[in-house]
């Protein structure tokens, strides 16, 4: 069965040190999103992306179509998730579909992380996903760019 859709995703859910899991769950509702709508929540660049790349399961053909995870040394997983949900389709599911483990000495836990490096990635993958949204809304012939939906 064709369901049109180009990517699949879930919530991730974190194994802390004492063994109990913590469910993300994202910014992005459950249900059906058109191309770039995943971006309208993402408010800005300051705040965590709607989705986990670590969530996310697309076809082969478009992440090759979006370069993989491009050329960022952090931050690249940003770039990846605005490319796919950009250019295609897609379905959150209300499930886990990743389990990560943890812990302190992560990278993303130490206080230099939010860096300069860190920033531009978020702010580079943001106007990425603006920009993919409104290349699809001018193919469809849309009116105005919807404004970033606030979450409530």
């Amino acid at each position: 069965m064709e369901t049109g859709l180009g990517w699949v995703a879930g919530w991730s859910a974190d194994l802390l040190e004492d063994g109990s899991l913590n469910t993300w769950v994202c910014p992005t509702p459950v249900g059906r999103h058109e191309a770039g709508d995943v971006w309208t929540y993402w408010p800005s660049p300051d705040k965590k992306p709607p989705l986990g790349h670590t969530m996310l399961l697309t076809r082969t053909e478009i992440a090759r179509a979006c370069g993989g995870h491009g050329g960022l040394w952090k931050g690249e997983d940003y770039v990846y998730v605005m490319a796919v949900t950009g250019r295609s389709a897609g379905e959150l599911l209300p499930v886990v579909t990743y389990h990560y483990r943890d812990h302190a000495h992560q990278m993303t836990e130490a206080a230099t992380y939010l860096d300069d490096d860190e920033r531009g990635a978020r702010v580079f993958s943001w106007l990425q996903g603006r920009d993919d949204r409104e290349l699809r809304r001018r193919e469809r012939g849309g009116g105005d760019l919807a404004l970033v939906r606030r979450a409530g």
